[in-house]
């Protein structure tokens, strides 16, 4: 584990939250298989509809997001990659039509915005990324796992489809299937630490030269029951004004 992966405590989390800013945009830059996808739909379960979960906006498969629903200009949607921070705005826009409180979620990996489908990294354009790590109107959050525990989640949903994010759902895969998933690995294999922890670092270091604050939360602070994901979210949604 490296030094600078470290637990917020809730205490910890609270504090920041009195430095947070009014924010519409909640931006989780992590990693797949870190528990992005059950916090994203507990923050917006936990705003009772008001911050919509826009999952994952970069994805090359529309499918991952809803944001389409709220871009009026389609061509600009499915050229999202070319101008990501003007894309957000507009849905934004759209969405927040009225003078009610409102805002979105929004996911955003290492994958993202590939050029090519087969390529295994994304966001070539680095001035994009920084482009989406400079919003005024946005509160980020780093989620961070064990690069092990990720790995083995990552290979273990690619052989077998679990792509289950609860231990309910991958009880019922287990049931279903009958494939009992083996121990995992104490390390990450070297390709895959090298490819998490550049990606770590580079976000890191983009947010503090934007001078942005960001709440920096190791998955584990929920995945081993030892703080409740709900308490978690809505610290979040403190931080971001709600």
């Amino acid at each position: 584990m490296t030094s600078r992966m470290y637990l917020l405590s809730l205490s910890a989390l609270a504090l920041l939250c009195t430095c947070g800013k009014a924010c519409n945009l909640f931006i989780i830059v992590s990693g797949q298989r870190s528990g992005s996808s059950s916090l994203s739909e507990t923050v917006s379960k936990l705003s009772h509809g008001r911050v919509a979960n826009w999952n994952e906006v970069f994805n090359r498969d529309a499918r991952q997001t809803k944001l389409l629903e709220w871009i009026q200009d389609r061509t600009k949607f499915w050229h999202r990659c070319e101008n990501p921070a003007e894309v957000l705005a507009d849905g934004l826009t759209n969405l927040c039509n009225s003078t009610e409180q409102c805002g979105a979620s929004v996911k955003l990996f290492d994958t993202h915005c590939r050029k090519r489908k087969e390529d295994t990294r994304g966001w070539a354009d680095e001035h994009l990324l920084r482009s989406v790590l400079n919003l005024k109107n946005a509160c980020y959050v780093v989620l961070e796992r064990n690069p092990a525990a990720r790995e083995c989640s990552l290979d273990w949903a690619y052989k077998t489809r679990d792509w289950g994010i609860t231990p309910g759902a991958h009880a019922a895969f287990l049931n279903w299937s009958g494939l009992e998933r083996p121990a995992c690995s104490n390390n990450a294999s070297t390709a895959f630490q090298e490819t998490h922890d550049g990606w770590f670092r580079l976000v890191r270091q983009i947010l503090h030269e934007n001078r942005m604050p960001f709440l920096d939360i190791r998955s584990e602070t929920f995945m081993d029951g030892s703080h409740k994901l709900k308490d978690i979210a809505g610290a979040l949604l403190a931080f971001g004004g709600f």
